[in-house]
């Protein structure tokens, strides 16, 4: 039976004061402070999802949209978007927060979790519920934005793919034998190691996911099933 969790059940959030230390000659908040703590709060909302020990794979996306003052209080809320085989998208909005309870939202970033063991191989994550529209929204944003990283890593390793190709979880686990003349490089988008190459047989052009440490030539197609 497949793990599933709601958003609610990891969503964290957490308050910071910025003092001296933490503004740069402007008085402003520095930039690198906030990505620490944005990347600190994130591991914490993908710990609680997971269950098990963390790594950041990437950040999506950094957007500053505002600064933050000496004495300002910060509000970082972090929670699960989205989540694939062995990784996990989580969104964090900073606000800063004036003595009257009043937030403006100073930055929103994306950060890609992926579960690791004691020996730091990939893990499984339990899927997610969304309970409400604002997070089916979210999911859909998080499956376009997984898709896109594949794609330009595809790009960029000098493979071109199908515009229309899908990717999704790995339902059949029956493995096939790759054509080491035909197959790309393995690389590697969000903890996850993917090669593409062109069919010997009927030239089509795809993509598969490389299980665990299975050699170039052992893999499972993720083409054409549900994200």
């Amino acid at each position: 039976m497949e793990r599933v969790k709601k958003v609610s059940e990891s969503r964290t959030e957490q308050t910071y004061l910025i003092m001296n230390r933490h503004i740069n000659g402007y008085g402003r908040l520095f930039g690198g402070q906030l990505m620490e703590w944005i990347d600190e709060l994130a591991g914490v909302v993908a710990k609680r999802h997971s269950e098990c020990e963390i790594t950041t794979a990437c950040v999506d996306q950094l957007n500053f949209k505002t600064a933050a003052y000496l004495n300002d209080m910060v509000v970082l809320i972090g929670r699960i978007t989205y989540t694939g085989r062995t990784s996990m998208e989580v969104r964090v909005d900073t606000y800063a927060e004036s003595l009257k309870g009043q937030r403006r939202l100073i930055n929103t970033a994306y950060l890609v979790e992926v579960a690791i063991d004691q020996e730091g191989n990939a893990l499984e994550v339990p899927g997610l519920i969304r309970e409400t529209a604002e997070q089916e929204m979210e999911w859909e944003g998080g499956k376009r934005r997984y898709q896109f990283a594949v794609e330009v890593a595809v790009y960029q390793s000098g493979k071109m793919i199908n515009s229309d190709l899908r990717f999704g979880y790995v339902r059949d686990r029956e493995r096939i034998r790759l054509s080491q003349t035909c197959a790309g490089t393995p690389f590697l988008v969000r903890g996850e190691i993917f090669v593409a190459y062109r069919c010997a047989d009927c030239g089509r052009q795809t993509v598969h996911i490389l299980c665990g440490n299975d050699e170039l030539g052992q893999s499972v197609p993720v083409c054409g099933s549900e994200f």
